[in-house]
């Protein structure tokens, strides 16, 4: 992955965010067929946008207003329409989330060029990390070998990890799918 050498501060903001994860997005492997209406590319940024609004559904996503669904273009850099909730799931279920980690491994590189990092460190120059566990996509149809079961239902577990600063700030962290092997 290709990371810009200057890094300060006042260059990282999220006009750059979005440009450099835009980039990133389209080398991701879109083993779909070539004719499919929306590039892996466009929905990966379509699923960041609704992330990072903290919107609590898809479908709210989807159902923005004109305005709003201009400005997600513009901001998030989406250049089709945005699509549906059906869409998306559909789409990302088959995506392999290990592309990502590459993807936070230049982030926090570059964070850390930035000196944002240090903001962070605390005993020992230890970074604190909080850890969460989430399930995620509870589903009687679509499941994975990482997936548990109980019954006829299976979901995906993940634990997530969270840097937190001595200021009480915090950054992105990772997610890891949590397997259901011992």
């Amino acid at each position: 992955m290709r990371e810009s050498k200057k890094f300060s501060v006042e260059n990282l903001k999220f006009d750059w965010l979005m440009s450099f994860l835009d980039e990133q997005f389209q080398q991701f492997s879109d083993t779909r067929a070539g004719n499919a209406k929306y590039s892996l590319a466009e929905v990966v940024k379509s699923a960041f946008a609704m992330f990072s609004l903290k919107l609590p559904s898809l479908l709210d996503f989807k159902k923005q207003t004109s305005p709003e669904q201009s400005n997600l273009r513009s901001i998030y850099r989406i250049r089709v329409a945005i699509p549906s909730d059906t869409q998306m799931r559909v789409i990302l279920d088959e995506f392999e989330p290990t592309e990502m980690r590459g993807l936070f491994g230049s982030l926090v590189r570059i964070l850390e060029k930035a000196g944002i990092i240090k903001e962070y460190r605390y005993w020992e120059k230890m970074v604190l990390v909080a850890v969460d566990g989430v399930e995620h996509f509870p589903s009687q149809k679509v499941h994975c070998p990482s997936c548990t079961s109980v019954a006829v239902e299976q979901w995906r577990d993940f634990l997530s990890a969270q840097r937190i600063g001595s200021g009480g700030g915090s950054a992105s962290g990772e997610t890891r799918s949590v397997s259901n092997r011992v």
